[in-house]
């Protein structure tokens, strides 16, 4: 693949830096008819406990980052949660977050996927001009 691809999920340094920064910021999430356009919810009732569930997201999120589709950004077994970069062909920043629950006897699981910024995060500065 070529540069701009996604070939190193983030192709440009300037993406990987700026990353944390526009997903922490999230101003692409500020604008509602903006975010209903770029932005999606589900919940999955799992019928197994929360760790196991969560041991099993956790180990396909991180095959599948193996295989270069995104990068899993945080993992936290205690608060049983998930972050992921994904980055379009063109370095769009995409946030995926994963939150598991216990229910009575199953798991209720949360993912929400959103657009982070109104500039792909190859942009210098793009954290800050998509929040203006």
């Amino acid at each position: 693949m070529s540069h701009g691809e996604g070939d190193d999920q983030a192709s440009c340094a300037c993406a990987r830096v700026q990353s944390g920064l526009q997903a922490t910021l999230r101003p692409g999430y500020w604008i509602p008819g903006l975010r209903n356009l770029h932005a999606k919810e589900e919940t999955w009732d799992i019928e197994t406990s929360p760790d196991d569930a969560f041991s099993n997201i956790a180990s396909i999120v991180q095959r599948f980052e193996k295989e270069k589709k995104w990068h899993v950004r945080k993992v936290d077994k205690e608060k049983r949660f998930i972050q992921l970069f994904v980055y379009t062909k063109l370095n769009w920043l995409d946030v995926v977050e994963i939150r598991l629950r216990q229910q009575e006897e199953w798991t209720l699981a949360r993912v929400v996927s959103f657009s982070s910024g109104l500039f792909p995060v190859c942009c210098p500065l793009s954290p800050f001009l998509s929040a203006l």
